[in-house]
């Protein structure tokens, strides 16, 4: 595989995608739908799925679920409790995504491409889940809709950048994913009474419906 500038670029591209999917992956997947279908992604206008997340259908599909992703992401612990259950989604996405917008470099090197994008997906969902989780414990009116709200706009910013100069935007990607990576585990120690507490709470309604019957 000769590494030259468009070769740079594609992995940039891919990585990029791969890496805003941590932060929503319904989200990239309707901006990278519409970038395919306007054109501002040409190189990857030859990837069949690519092109399917083009057609109007997927468009409203990923578009109404990005918006409930958005709304979920304001109320106080929701946020939390959809980051919990998107935390293994939203990596497996970001690595096909990121092997679609690869392909056609061959399939020796989509397993490194998988696994780099997975891996900055997992970084980038774990800088979203601690964002979120400080919000929900911060006794401040509205944290979680401000720290949702700024990283949305921090979000299009990122996708924006990757369209214009995607080399530039995987570096900022790679400092926050990195970032993200090192929060994941303090995240965790906060999420351990949430998952507790689904845990505790699905038993008990499995127990009583055993008991009813």
């Amino acid at each position: 595989m000769p590494l030259d500038s468009q070769t740079v670029q594609d992995f940039a591209v891919a990585l990029g995608l791969a890496t805003l999917s941590g932060y929503s992956l319904y989200a990239t997947a309707f901006l990278t739908g519409l970038a395919v279908r306007l054109g501002w992604l040409p190189d990857l206008t030859h990837d069949h799925l690519l092109n399917a997340l083009g057609e109007t259908p997927s468009l409203v599909f990923f578009g109404c679920v990005a918006v409930v992703e958005f709304l979920t992401g304001k109320v106080r612990f929701l946020g939390s409790a959809w980051d919990l259950l998107h935390t293994l989604i939203r990596p497996v996405g970001a690595a096909i995504l990121a092997v679609h917008a690869w392909q056609h470099h061959g399939q020796a090197s989509e397993l490194l491409v998988a696994l780099l994008g997975g891996t900055a997906a997992f970084g980038m969902h774990g800088l979203k889940t601690a964002g979120n989780l400080t919000a929900s414990h911060v006794p401040v009116p509205f944290a979680n809709a401000v720290v949702s709200g700024t990283g949305s706009l921090m979000y299009l910013a990122g996708f924006i950048l990757l369209l214009a100069h995607a080399v530039l935007a995987v570096c900022v990607f790679g400092a926050l994913a990195l970032l993200g990576l090192w929060l994941m585990p303090k995240a965790w120690q906060r999420l351990r009474p949430v998952v507790r507490f689904l845990w505790d709470k699905g038993a008990s309604s499995r127990q009583h419906g055993a008991l009813g019957r």
